[in-house]
């Protein structure tokens, strides 16, 4: 046996049950015994205590004071009241104690450098098997059978840690991919996990991680009559995905049997998620962006204290330390690091908030902390922008306040009147521009994606806001395709002369073009102001992605030649013909049938283009009951788009109060008359609803009625 190690809260929550009192651990910060290092070490173990823990407040038992620099020995106080948890003593002092069988875990997790490339992407990410994301976890379901100490190795090669389950809600979300999937499950069923009780009693189970082993959470969902030892030999765990309501259950079996590996990470998917719904990881690339946060946390946060992760890290990007969501290397002169970091072989960044003090620390990226998102102040993203840039290029001396004014040498600029020289042609070329000004240019464009830092325009970025204005009307489209190439060569010995020379070149040859991309970018409603009540779901072309466009021949002849069909009738729109259908009783109508009879009978679902086409349905219809408006997609953090045409929603379009709502979401035109509104069925995924109603108890009755149009 060993002396006790305490590698999880719940591992803290199991001796609670003991004698109170405080007892020995094999953990110590003590050079003679333990690696320094990994300062904090399981002494009997050789593991380093997780840096995640360390972190967490309930493992350390409330106290307040300071371990002197003898208190270097951990000892865990039990109690029969809650208080309990771990604190610092002195290594000479006499304590009880508590042995315990140890689960035998690899000590070794090494990553296989040669795997990545120079700047630490994974190469050939997809060779390896399938990607998932759920909440703030990214999982890998491998592709490739191996032993479990051979699945335990290759997580680690990858620079992750095998497959574990810290409680009964993560097993829940793998089972959702099951549920989710079903139609279209594309992984295998056959996982291994990094749990085992080799070493331990027999059931006393444990999760392998690179920290140590950690007890099992309660409440785990194991396959009918498992785990059963079978044949006195099966010390490892195994998951299996079964697509029924059975879900992702755990079974035991022989640790030498091969099984596909199964891997899990924490820290991409922070950035992920901010992605996903058009947002990004937050940067602190700046002091003033730093007092800015200190004024946010002190005014709205709920506590005082928290670790967040920040787009920060040496992995996955270009080289060294980069703000990653703005591709931008670090300006060693505006951040404040916590005293001793960075520190070398942590790669990630996070924002430690301690009262109202902020400071930038490097962890382990494979730690579990909440994140930040990018976000700025709702109707107030221009005024946003050019504060921030101001403040970064000396215009002005206040990053948080509203801009009254900015001098400018002998160039007085009102807060409107920045950006208003890049919606103005005359204006912009009859300006004379210092190099700090062509810099807070650059600096704009840097924030919306247009440049980038160190190579100029972005191409494919200005080729898709193009695209988005001309509508991909072939004259236009090709007028701007023109005024870029002309326009995206320039190259001058600094960036700032860049930028202004290229916004230079695009008011002299296509300024309405050019207005209308700065427009689209910088005066958004789509942003939102800190501190948001949640991060908004990304509303995406979840049918038309799902299911083929299909024309029935023979029910498009029969329409054209009766004017009607069973659910529905043809009309004309200004000399163009719809297809209304009839009221779906009791408000059920489900958008994947209204998708689906459109393409039947050869047409697609309505997508106004303006609040006049808005008006129209619901004047066309008579009810109580919103009406389908065709699917739309979020395109980065200024667009949004129809799925079919890919014509951009204008704002007016939008009843304002319910156009971002905190769950999953669908656009209906309201029945009062107030617009489009997202709507949403609580806290149920409505997306999943209609995808898989089986799965619900609750019926959906907001829709009564569609139209198709002519493709």
């Amino acid at each position: 046996m060993t002396l006790l190690t305490v590698t999880s809260l719940e591992g803290l929550r199991c001796i609670s049950n003991f004698k109170a009192g405080t007892y020995w651990t094999s953990g110590s910060n003590e050079d003679l015994n333990c690696d320094s290092e990994k300062k904090y070490a399981w002494c009997s173990t050789g593991f380093a205590l997780s840096a995640a823990l360390l972190a967490l407040n309930e493992f350390w038992l409330p106290t307040n004071t300071t371990p002197t620099a003898l208190d270097r020995c951990l000892a865990v106080a039990i109690s029969s009241t809650p208080r309990r948890g771990v604190e610092h003593r002195g290594c000479d002092q006499t304590l009880p104690f508590i042995c315990q069988y140890n689960v035998d875990c690899p000590k070794l997790c090494v990553k296989n450098d040669s795997l990545f490339d120079s700047v630490g992407n994974l190469m050939n990410k997809a060779a390896y098997g399938i990607w998932y994301n759920i909440g703030n976890l990214t999982y890998l379901l491998g592709n490739k059978p191996v032993t479990w100490a051979g699945n335990y190795q290759q997580c680690c090669a990858l620079g992750m840690e095998a497959l574990n389950i810290d409680n009964a809600a993560e097993q829940t979300g793998l089972t959702s991919l099951t549920t989710v999937n079903k139609a279209n499950w594309s992984a295998n069923f056959n996982y291994w996990t990094s749990g085992t009780w080799q070493g331990a009693p027999v059931g006393k189970w444990a999760w392998c991680e690179p920290s140590g082993p950690t007890v099992f959470a309660k409440n785990l969902d194991w396959e009918e009559k498992q785990p059963d030892n079978k044949g006195g030999n099966e010390s490892c765990v195994h998951f299996r995905f079964v697509l029924n309501y059975t879900g992702a259950v755990l079974t035991d079996r022989n640790c030498s049997n091969k099984y596909i590996f199964a891997c899990k990470s924490t820290w991409a998917t922070a950035r992920t998620h901010c992605c996903r719904v058009g947002l990004t990881l937050a940067s602190m690339e700046s002091a003033g962006k730093a007092n800015c946060f200190s004024k946010i946390v002190s005014k709205f946060a709920p506590v005082t204290f928290g670790d967040f992760w920040l787009s920060g890290t040496d992995l996955d990007c270009d080289s060294n330390f980069r703000w990653c969501s703005m591709n931008r290397a670090f300006e060693e002169a505006e951040l404040r690091w916590k005293v001793g970091h960075p520190v070398k072989g942590l790669d990630c960044v996070y924002l430690e908030v301690r009262s109202e003090s902020l400071l930038l620390a490097t962890a382990d990226c494979a730690e579990k902390k909440d994140f930040l998102c990018e976000v700025r102040k709702k109707a107030t993203s221009q005024k946003a922008m050019q504060t921030e840039c101001a403040e970064i290029w000396n215009i002005t001396s206040g990053i948080c306040e509203s801009l009254k004014q900015i001098k400018v040498f002998n160039l007085i600029i009102h807060e409107t009147e920045q950006i208003d020289l890049l919606l103005n042609a005359s204006a912009f070329l009859a300006t004379s521009f210092s190099l700090n000004l062509k810099c807070f240019l650059k600096c704009i464009g840097v924030e919306v994606g247009l440049f980038d830092i160190g190579s100029g325009l972005n191409s494919i970025k200005m080729l898709r806001e193009i695209e988005l204005v001309s509508q991909e009307e072939p004259t236009r489209l090709q007028q701007g395709f023109v005024a870029h190439d002309e326009c995206s060569g320039k190259k001058l010995d600094d960036e700032c002369v860049t930028a202004y020379e290229t916004f230079k070149c695009g008011q002299e040859k296509e300024p309405a073009l050019l207005s209308k991309i700065v427009q689209n970018n910088f005066g958004n409603s789509t942003i939102f102001q800190p501190p948001t009540p949640c991060v908004p779901p990304p509303r995406t072309c979840w049918i038309s992605n799902a299911f083929p466009c299909v024309k029935n021949q023979t029910a498009t002849d029969l329409l054209n030649k009766t004017r009607s069909d069973g659910k529905g009738a043809l009309s004309s729109k200004s000399n163009v013909t719809v297809y209304i259908s009839y009221q779906v009783p009791n408000g059920m109508l489900n958008p994947i049938d209204a998708y689906k009879h459109c393409c039947s009978i050869g047409m697609k679902m309505l997508e106004p283009e303006t609040r006049a086409d808005v008006n129209f349905i619901m004047k066309t219809f008579s009810s109580n009951n919103g009406a389908l408006a065709g699917e739309t997609e979020f395109i980065n953090q200024s667009h949004e788009v129809w799925c079919q045409s890919r014509k951009v929603l204008p704002d007016n379009m939008y009843f304002a109060e319910y156009r971002y709502p905190c769950a999953p979401s669908i656009l209906i035109a309201d029945h009062l008359g107030r617009g489009l509104i997202a709507t949403t069925m609580g806290e149920s995924d409505i997306v999943d609803y209609f995808l898989y109603p089986e799965k619900y108890n609750s019926t959906f009755k907001q829709l009564s009625k569609f139209i198709c149009i002519e493709t």
